[in-house]
């Protein structure tokens, strides 16, 4: 996924607290120079300096144990988020989508209804 989106020869900031995925992106910032390796937690991470006054994309693969404190901090700094792509595990995806008066509406569905539109990717079968 970053190579595609460096391929665009937009700025890309590629936030990563293991060491190992950290030097492998260090790596491929030498082949593309418009991509920054941030070695941080993306919980404490602030996105508002990342985007510079700028509207920001975010992309990434979210571990099921953190998916809830992450989308928490990005909606934190949503009025500088155009547009949120993660791949995450269904069940969140289905909390994230939910409607109101079932069993999977909660807070991640009132947050996220909110501030985007939320929807499962062609990818979930239901």
């Amino acid at each position: 996924m970053t190579e595609h989106l460096l391929s665009s020869g937009d700025p890309v900031y590629a936030v990563e607290l293991d060491a190992l995925l950290g030097a492998r992106l260090q790596k491929l910032a030498k082949k593309f120079p418009n991509l920054t390796v941030v070695q941080a937690d993306v919980l404490e991470t602030d996105l508002a300096a990342i985007a510079a006054g700028k509207r920001i994309r975010l992309y990434g693969n979210l571990p099921y144990y953190i998916t809830s404190p992450i989308l928490h901090h990005f909606f934190m700094f949503a009025d500088l988020i155009d547009e949120i792509h993660i791949v995450i595990q269904e069940e969140v995806a289905e909390r994230m989508a939910a409607k109101p008066e079932t069993k999977q509406y909660g807070y991640l569905s009132v947050v996220d209804a909110t501030l985007y539109s939320p929807g499962i990717g062609a990818e979930h079968s239901a």
